[in-house]
């Protein structure tokens, strides 16, 4: 776990909540998506739980991509929720979990307890970003 952790989406450095007891959850602030350890999932998911999104992913074929945090190959799958099955990817090297944005919801209803949340959202971003242009275009007018 030393060194810098990529998104396997955006290809930026995560940030790294937790510690070696707990468990890694890398976050990406581009895409919102989370690289969660098994160590993590252990202290925050219930272990049946675990057990349906490994069977999902393990049972499934390649992912095509390496583990940004140990490099071994990532697996990925289709895991059932209450509502449908949403695809997740995982690492047969270090059983590191990938959810995408929000992915993690279905899972953990608790999720904004152990997850870091953005402080502004993307949109809200983006949409500060545009009035801000729209002032200065007028104001140079």
């Amino acid at each position: 776990m030393e060194g810098a952790t990529n998104c396997p989406t955006c290809n930026i450095q995560m940030e790294m909540h937790g510690d070696v007891m707990g468990g890694h959850l890398h976050h990406c602030n581009t895409c919102l998506g989370m690289l969660i350890t098994d160590r993590w999932l252990v202290t925050k998911m219930e272990s049946q739980v675990i057990k349906r999104i490994k069977n999902g992913i393990f049972n499934g074929v390649n992912a095509g991509y390496k583990c940004p945090t140990c490099g071994g190959e990532m697996a990925k799958g289709q895991v059932s929720t209450l509502e449908s099955s949403i695809e997740l990817e995982g690492c047969v090297k270090c059983s590191s979990i990938w959810f995408d944005n929000r992915e993690i919801e279905p899972f953990l209803p608790e999720h904004e307890e152990h997850t870091p949340q953005p402080s502004e959202s993307i949109t809200s971003k983006l949409s500060t970003s545009i009035t801000d242009f729209l002032k200065k275009l007028n104001q140079s007018k």
